[in-house]
């Protein structure tokens, strides 16, 4: 887990977006701090929040359907 301290006017999914790299990940966020769900949209500045490790980025793989002629 990563600690976060926000700055004045944050939001969670620009801090998952910024953070994390997309904004997919907010309901984790919410989950491993349950008390944010009491929150205003725009978080004040100074809170201490957990952020979900950055998942690795994955290497696309290609599938080749049909051989060469």
């Amino acid at each position: 887990m990563v600690m976060y301290r926000t700055k004045q006017g944050d939001r969670l999914d620009a801090i998952c977006h910024e953070q994390l790299g997309n904004v997919f990940q907010v309901p984790e966020i919410y989950t491993l701090n349950p008390w944010l769900s009491a929150r205003p949209l725009l978080l004040p500045e100074g809170l201490l929040i957990n952020l979900p490790m950055k998942a690795a980025a994955v290497e696309p793989t290609t599938v080749k359907l049909w051989g060469t002629a």
